[in-house]
């Protein structure tokens, strides 16, 4: 989404803004921040309507870490969310981020070289590639393959006047300066680790639809899924459902091969020794996603 050339821009200082969104992302949170202080100028987290502990998460890296600044604002849409971050943030380039991307370091390294050292005044939005990690960390899509690559999307802005983050129909994109230069970059720059337990995760699915309901039948996201638990899948609950969700998704998964394509970073590598995540196979094949 664009607007007209005439729009100006702003001076900003020179340096990254990373804009980290957060919704029941406890287990993943952590890693996540680490990830990017290393190589952004500042972490700008915004959690939104949490009902585990990723509020707490959030204060406890903020007090550790200098760069990181924690927000709990209360909001109806993903967009909202971004746009607050977007308000605190103060430097020249602003990623949009998620709190389940884990940092590639040697390639955000190179790209933070890359981008300090550029024309500032020629805008510019970066297209990142994503390696997916689906199930648990050892899984990828199907889809995927084993390289885990997803298509490259809009991740990495340069400020200007009128970027913004909005809403066209159901989708939730960027508003930027139609003569921005749209660069795809050749290396994926974060994992997009999507390891969830199983019932947020069906909760989380249910949310786009339950927004987008006509007669506001449903007061709540969780009243909502438990409507589709029953007529969807025929369940009496939320984690009957979510159960036999996990094995429609396992289906889906084959081993994702860090030999071969992207390793590991290392806060993926520590993650993996507490997780409780997992997927279970049964004759030889992946059968279920389990979270205890």
């Amino acid at each position: 989404m664009g607007y007209g050339e005439g729009s100006s821009t702003t001076v900003r200082p020179i340096g990254i803004s990373a804009l980290i969104s957060v919704h029941n992302e406890d287990h993943l949170l952590e890693p996540c921040v680490r990830s990017f202080v290393p190589w952004v100028d500042e972490v700008i987290v915004v959690e939104n309507n949490s009902t585990d502990k990723s509020f707490q998460v959030a204060k406890k890296l903020a007090k550790r870490y200098k760069k990181v600044r924690v927000f709990s604002i209360t909001c109806s849409d993903l967009y909202h969310n971004r746009r607050f971050a977007l308000q605190q943030s103060k430097y020249q380039y602003i990623i949009r981020g998620d709190s389940d991307f884990v940092c590639i370091p040697d390639v955000c390294n190179n790209l933070r070289k890359a981008l300090l050292s550029r024309n500032h005044s020629r805008l510019a939005v970066f297209r990142v590639k994503l390696v997916t990690l689906f199930g648990d960390f050892w899984h990828t899509r199907l889809s995927r393959m084993s390289s885990g690559l997803r298509k490259p999307s809009s991740r990495i802005f340069s400020w200007h006047d009128g970027l913004n983050f909005v809403k066209v129909g159901k989708r939730e994109t960027t508003a930027v300066c139609s003569r921005a230069k749209r660069i795809v970059l050749k290396d994926p720059l974060f994992f997009h680790v999507t390891v969830k337990k199983m019932v947020p995760s069906l909760i989380r699915a249910s949310r786009p639809h339950w927004r987008m309901q006509k007669s506001k039948k449903f007061r709540t996201v969780e009243d909502y899924a438990l409507f589709r638990a029953k007529n969807e899948w025929g369940c009496s609950s939320i984690e009957e459902a979510a159960r036999v969700r996990s094995r429609v998704l396992a289906k889906t998964l084959v081993k994702y091969d860090p030999d071969n394509y992207y390793a590991y970073p290392p806060e993926i590598l520590q993650a993996m020794k507490t997780t409780k995540i997992k997927v279970v196979y049964k004759n030889g094949s992946p059968y279920e996603i389990i979270d205890s």
